[in-house]
């Protein structure tokens, strides 16, 4: 980009001097000293270009921003969360990863464990798993981490005893704010609610709207 400024200029020089040339004498030993000081900024901004390209990053090893800690940092998350509720999912992820020598001894002790309560979810935890903390390549322990996951769901467009949970198209009167668009600094946190009155309240939860026989559970 700087090359690209660079030039230019050096070409209006030229171009004037050749224009001034029809109509004036132009004093060209002056036009010449300003390209040749042009030049030796180009090469001088050049150089200092080059030194901040080609700064050595740092390297780190496979997982090297990794650091085991203890399970204790967030016991009190996994109290709150309720991590009994994904157990079916790590069965059923156990159903293919006990084939594999790594898993097998911790998928089959889930597989023993029949309808756990959070706590013996938690236990299983402990024992069967390490706990390591990220951090950036600076040693912070602040930043953004994000993830993708695409479910693939089997369904019918008629209801059977297989297929009896209907899905829905998401509710006429649910109302999403993008945050950012208020506020650059909460880019891609969106509010999603209803209004009632003059306000925007919280919508539905699925225990709402499958209790109170909303709409959308009849449909």
């Amino acid at each position: 980009m700087i090359k690209k400024i660079l030039s230019l200029i050096l070409l209006f020089f030229l171009v004037g001097c050749g224009q001034l040339g029809v109509q004036n004498s132009c004093d060209c030993d002056l036009e010449e000293n300003a390209i040749a000081e042009l030049e030796a900024k180009l090469i001088e901004l050049k150089k200092r270009q080059d030194k901040s390209t080609n700064v050595p990053k740092k390297s780190f090893s496979e997982y090297g921003l990794l650091r085991k800690t203890k399970w204790e940092e967030i016991e009190a998350k996994l109290q709150n969360d309720q991590a009994s509720q994904a157990w079916p999912a790590w069965i059923y992820g156990c159903e293919k990863l006990i084939k594999l020598n790594n898993w097998r001894s911790p998928c089959e002790a889930a597989n023993n464990l029949l309808a756990p309560t959070n706590k013996e979810v938690i236990k299983y935890l402990h024992a069967h798993f390490d706990l390591y903390k990220a951090n950036n390549e600076d040693g912070s322990k602040q930043g953004l981490i994000t993830g993708y996951y695409q479910p693939l769901l089997k369904g019918s467009r008629s209801q059977s005893g297989k297929y009896k949970i209907p899905l829905y198209s998401p509710p006429q009167d649910l109302i999403t704010v993008d945050l950012s668009k208020i506020y650059p600094e909460l880019k891609y946190k969106r509010l999603r609610g209803r209004v009632e009155g003059n306000k925007l309240i919280p919508y539905f939860t699925r225990e709402e709207i499958a209790k109170k026989k909303l709409p959308a559970a009849r449909q």
